[in-house]
């Protein structure tokens, strides 16, 4: 782990800090001829009146410093396959104006805990007295408030900041002024025009505006996930409501993107972003309570709605044409105006499956996007990201919600603790990722209708998306049905004495799909397994002809060990590991629970089955491209289960 220390501005630095030995130091500047951090309120025409209090103004100035520092250091870069980078440690030396308040060890831990939750760094700071007296001004316009707001809405410009705006004025007849942060001047641009066309069609609302520049200059960055941002983006409402006197901060995601599961393996522990996940409000709002006594509080009002549940709302606006002029992509940088979508990221993959299901496909057209993903070749992470969504919603659909809970032990931390009726509250979480899952199919199964030609043709290149689920129904109606085993009497008595829990036959038949997906057949449903749930499968079938029970040492991060040693599985630890692995195989079990077919007992782990239902293409596997699994299948003697498995007919 990276450990740095980050001087801001003219902030003291202890001596026993000073003292430490840093991998990296860094001064960040906000004032002066060397300033490279930029930190103003525009002085626009809406702009909103007052200055911000004290703590207020150091909560902002907090965030932007954090901001920054995020970006300054590495997380390990394209080249950090497993992560082993991705986690830093910060020391942070920051002048407030109230360094008495920042101190006190239960703010300064409320700061520190959310921003670990946020960013998967460790934070430390030590706060001491500003020298410089200039306060964070909100420039004051009071012919645009002579209707008192009564809340405040981040605004970034996207389809969900849109759709909550919309609700609020015309649903609920809220009056929420907009913040906006402002890096760059094409976002600038893109927000105002989208709040000009706001202003024209709901005329009973002004939504005054007020844009924040937050940025830095002549710095390259490190870093780019800027997971810190929302902490920004939320201190930014936050001091503005508190200028205002407001309580209420709309900070709105849809309930898909709030919980940003982890649906591949790229996206482990906060590299699924949680910008807006409901534990990040939850602990936020606990320091502001700290900070700002009787201040602003956050929410989102779109918690448990999907993408396209939220796009409902221009629609019952009578706004759909609106949904064109936002946008939402994480990469759009550089990308021109007339394709302001990249079309591959997370964010687009899920806008284009969202328009689509609820019927504004004609507001949000393919053409706008650089890369059509159900048309179009994919390839490397595209690819993987557009299977990835897909595949979460044909293994979700079947689940039940506790199987959700158990496939995803990242939900358990959206069920907060003072939460008055939390099993309601995951009910409703598991019902939205199911309905998101239907959305989702239903958009493919539309999809392929519509390009029959194209596909009768032969016109669509191989790794379009329909292309991709085309094939899959192919393969799928071609599959051997599931071989029937019957055990010897000295089997069945040694699965009585190990008490083996399934009798589901699984095939590892060595064929793959896609970059990194490998098929295995259990009790003839198809299953994709990534490298990495792979390789731990494949390394508890070897164990099953090694160890009488079964069972292989798990170890653990810290001491080693087991399977620690091995290169198994990811430095996250093997509960998420073991989790993912359960939910890939989850649709096949056949009612059988998750923790009856792959067991954790003592520190230990096993596949609870006996070895005569695997079934193994050795062959196959020796010729794989991963480096864990020749060695592993090399261990499995031939004969018995270990075999080339017939392959399907052509």
């Amino acid at each position: 782990m990276t450990r740095v220390l980050v001087r801001c501005d003219d902030a003291a630095v202890p001596p026993h800090v000073r003292a430490e030995q840093w991998d990296a130091e860094r001064v960040i500047r906000s004032r002066g001829p060397r300033a490279r951090l930029t930190l103003r309120v525009q002085p626009l025409s809406d702009a909103l009146k007052g200055t911000v209090a004290e703590r207020a103004a150091d909560l902002v100035s907090i965030a932007a410093y954090v901001y920054w520092a995020d970006q300054l250091v590495s997380r390990g870069g394209d080249t950090d396959v497993y992560g082993d980078s991705w986690r830093r440690s910060f020391l942070m030396c920051v002048p407030v104006s109230d360094p008495d308040c920042w101190n006190d060890a239960t703010v300064r831990k409320r700061l520190e805990d959310v921003l670990a939750f946020l960013s998967d760094d460790v934070w430390s700071f030590h706060f001491s007295r500003a020298t410089f007296g200039e306060q964070l001004c909100l420039d004051t316009d009071p012919s645009e408030l002579r209707r008192n707001p009564d809340a405040v809405l981040l605004f970034s410009g996207g389809a969900d900041s849109l759709c909550a705006a919309v609700e609020a004025v015309t649903v609920h007849g809220a009056k929420p002024a907009l913040v906006s942060h402002w890096p760059a001047h094409l976002i600038d641009h893109r927000q105002k025009a989208l709040v000009e066309h706001l202003r024209h069609r709901v005329p009973s609302w002004g939504f005054p505006r007020t844009n924040i520049l937050v940025n830095k200059a002549h710095s390259r960055e490190r870093d780019t996930t800027q997971r810190t941002r929302s902490f920004l983006y939320a201190s930014l409402g936050a001091g503005v409501a508190s200028a205002l006197g407001i309580s209420d901060v709309i900070l709105a995601d849809n309930g898909i993107v709030s919980l940003n599961l982890p649906i591949n393996d790229q996206l482990l522990g906060a590299l699924a972003s949680r910008s807006t996940h409901p534990k990040f409000v939850c602990l936020f709002n606990a320091l502001i309570e700290d900070v700002l006594p009787r201040g602003p509080r956050v929410r989102n009002p779109l918690w448990n709605r999907t993408r396209a549940e939220a796009l409902e709302v221009l629609k019952g606006a009578g706004l759909r044409e609106l949904l064109q002029e936002t946008n939402s992509c994480a990469h759009g940088r550089g990308l021109p105006n007339v394709t302001p979508h990249c079309g591959t990221c997370s964010q687009c993959i899920d806008r284009r499956f969202a328009s689509i299901a609820a019927g504004m496909q004609e507001f949000d057209l393919a053409e706008r996007y650089r890369t059509d993903i159900f048309r179009d070749p994919l390839a490397g992470d595209s690819l993987t990201m557009a299977e990835s969504h897909v595949r979460f919603a044909r293994e979700a659909v079947p689940m039940s919600g506790e199987d959700l809970f158990e496939a995803y032990p990242q939900l358990n931390d959206c069920i907060l603790v003072d939460d008055p009726s939390p099993h309601v509250t995951a009910g409703e979480l598991a019902a939205m990722v199911k309905r998101h899952a239907a959305e989702t199919l239903g958009v493919v199964q539309g999809e392929v209708a519509k390009a029959s030609q194209q596909l009768v043709q032969h016109t669509l290149p191989p790794t379009c998306l329909i292309q991709i689920a085309v094939e899959r129904q192919r393969r799928e109606a071609q599959v051997e049905p599931c071989p029937s085993i019957r055990l010897s009497e000295d089997d069945e008595q040694e699965l009585q004495q190990h008490r083996f829990k399934s009798r589901l036959v699984i095939q590892v038949t060595g064929q793959t799909e896609g970059r990194k997906g490998n098929v295995v057949r259990v009790d003839g449903a198809e299953v994709i397994l990534p490298d990495a749930e792979f390789r731990l499968l494949v390394r508890l079938i070897v164990a099953l002809y090694e160890t009488e029970d079964g069972f292989v040492p798990r170890g653990s991060l810290s001491s080693g060990g087991g399977l620690a040693d091995e290169g198994i599985y990811f430095a996250e630890g093997l509960d998420q590991a073991v989790g993912r692995l359960r939910w890939r195989l989850a649709p096949a079990f056949r009612g059988l629970k998750g923790t009856e077919v792959i067991e954790v007992s003592r520190k230990q782990i096993r596949l609870s089955t006996h070895r005569r239902f695997v079934i193994v293409d050795r062959g196959r596997l020796l010729q794989h491209p991963d480096g864990v699994i020749r060695p592993l299948v090399n261990r499995l003697p031939e004969g018995q289960g270990v075999r080339r498995v017939a392959p399907a007919p052509a």
